[in-house]
Order: structure tokens, then C-alpha cells, then sequence
């Protein structure tokens, strides 16, 4: 699925360029930042380069995949993944420059894309998960108002050990 072009106050989401392979780089490459993710820091520009085509040319209904661009540089991507049209539901993820964390960025990200998703997707419930220790994620999934439903015991081997997955999630609210 392509992105749709979305803004916020400080944001433009929008699909990925290969354009924007210098700045993933630069915040792919730090691994601050890819600690809880599932890829490792990234070596090359070329990596980065490898990502962005493989988001551009994703072909799958089921995921969908923004660049956030702030003041014209791209600092990170969220999206969906495993979206369900018919249990209307979809899980989330998110990864942002480390110079860009604790500035509200990724809940004000998050907001717009799950009023996307509840409004033109038509989706009733979303999902995210973290890695147990990863405090900053679960910041993040606690200010959007995401409801903990429980901790799924070494339910991801990544990077050689299993990992314990904290599951958030939130609900379209009923009017």
C-alpha cells in the first residue's frame, strides 16, 4: 500500500525517496537507534539505499510505510504492518533519529497516522509491540493512550537472543 501525503504541525509524512538515503543513513547507522529494532546498524549508504527500494517497490496490501520529514530531513519512518481489512486491524512500528527523541515527535507521528488508519482505513484497532526493556517505546505507546494488554514471553529471537514483547494496543473510539 502507498502512503497517502499526511501533515502535522511540525511534520511532513510522506512516501520514501532513495533521495533521502544520506539522512537514513545517518540515523540507521547509530546504534542507539537500531537497539530495538530488528535490523542492525546500517554499514553502508548502500544499505540504506537497499532499504528504500525494498519499501518502494513492497507490493503487499498489508503494510505501509511513511517518511517523517522535519524541517525538510528525513529523521525517521512509521507505519503499519499486518493489516487486516477483515478483522479491520493493523500493527505498528516506528524508528526515529536518536537526535529527535523526547521531543514529542513520534507520539505527534503516531496520532495522525492512527486517525489515518481509523478514518480512511477504516480500521477499529491497532497494535504495537516493544521489547521489554525499551522504556522509550513504551513512553511513546502509553502518551498515545494505547491500553497494555500483557507481556508475550520470548515471543521474538532477534540478533541471537529471544525477547520478551510488551503488547500495547488502542481502539477506534465509538461516537
Amino acid at each position: 500500500m502507498k502512503p497517502t501525503n499526511l501533515k502535522t504541525k511540525n511534520l511532513i509524512l510522506r512516501s520514501l525517496n532513495i533521495s533521502d538515503a544520506k539522512d537514513m543513513f545517518a540515523y540507521a547507522s547509530n546504534p542507539i537507534v537500531s537497539k530495538y529494532t530488528l535490523w542492525n546498524p546500517h554499514t553502508s549508504i548502500e544499505q540504506s539505499i537497499d532499504f528504500i527500494n525494498l519499501m518502494l517497490n513492497n507490493s503487499h496490501d498489508n503494510e505501509c510505510i511513511w517518511a517523517i520529514e522535519y524541517d525538510k530531513k528525513l529523521i525517521g519512518t512509521a507505519g503499519f504492518f499486518d493489516i487486516n481489512t477483515h478483522n479491520k486491524s493493523a500493527e505498528t512500528n516506528y524508528a526515529l533519529s536518536n537526535d529527535f527523541r523526547g521531543k514529542g515527535l513520534m507520539v505527534e507521528t503516531l496520532n495522525e497516522l492512527f486517525s489515518f488508519a481509523f478514518n480512511k482505513l477504516t480500521l477499529v484497532r491497532i497494535t504495537a509491540k516493544c521489547m521489554q526493556e525499551n522504556s522509550a517505546s513504551e513512553r511513546v505507546m502509553v502518551k498515545l493512550g494505547m491500553q497494555y494488554e500483557g507481556t508475550l514471553r520470548s515471543a521474538l529471537y532477534s540478533k541471537g537472543i529471544f525477547h520478551n514483547m510488551k503488547l500495547y494496543s488502542i481502539l477506534k473510539k465509538r461516537l
